[in-house]
């Protein structure tokens, strides 16, 4: 492997170490697309009881999902939905979750949208993989496995 490649090797490896650490040791949840999004993030080790899939969920079923994993009155949530139009309609979807309110107290005193893996994940990927599914091929093209994570 080239240095060129090592080095983005290296990038994607330390994001995503960074992005299971955050999962695991706060109450924040990461939300996609779908199962296929859900089992690329499976394939590398990360805790699949705080991964949400949203394709199927209205905002009000998205919540009472999230309250019964996060037990706390903050949360965060991280979506690394694909890069495409309907990811971000459903980045817009999320970023609404903040404000909405429904009587039966199923929202959180705070709600966090953190974008910046998805940022970061987007500048290294330099729009070549377009979903979320896809990085598999990314991922094998680096020679990356979930002992690396």
């Amino acid at each position: 492997m080239n240095k060129k490649l090592s080095k983005k090797r290296d990038n994607f490896i330390f994001l995503l170490k960074q992005l299971k650490n955050e999962i695991l040791e706060m109450d924040t949840l990461m939300l996609v697309e779908g199962k296929n999004d859900r089992a690329f993030f499976q394939h590398l080790g990360f805790n699949n009881d705080k991964i949400l899939e949203i394709s199927h969920l209205s905002e009000e079923k998205l919540l009472v999902k999230m309250k019964k994993i996060i037990k706390g009155e903050t949360v965060v949530c991280i979506p690394l939905v694909d890069f495409d139009t309907e990811g971000i309609k459903y980045l817009k979807k999320i970023s609404n979750l903040g404000s909405i309110k429904f009587s039966n107290s199923q929202t959180f005193k705070k709600l966090k949208v953190d974008t910046y893996f998805r940022h970061k994940l987007s500048s290294l990927l330099m729009g070549k993989y377009r979903e979320i599914e896809d990085l598999i091929y990314y991922i094998d093209k680096m020679q990356i496995s979930s002992e690396d994570i």
